[in-house]
């Protein structure tokens, strides 16, 4: 009995999982097709590629800066 409700768990976990991913992956579908129609009409912001190579660079250049001292 205990393992039957593992397992139940587990899938309606599973479920889930796969439910949110689909979800986003649509989002992300839809955003790049609003992307193409923007490019279109002009560039009004950043694709989705470039502020991630932006943002991981920043994060790169804030993890090599060194940390303020904090006074104790």
């Amino acid at each position: 009995m205990r393992m039957l409700f593992g397992l139940i768990g587990l899938l309606l976990t599973l479920l889930i999982v796969v439910w949110l991913v689909r979800t986003q992956l649509s989002a992300q579908v839809g955003i790049s097709g609003s992307s193409s129609a923007a490019d279109a009409r002009g560039d009004e912001g950043q694709p989705a590629s470039a502020a991630l190579k932006q943002f991981k660079q920043s994060l790169d250049k804030a993890l090599k800066a060194h940390p303020a001292s904090v006074p104790e």
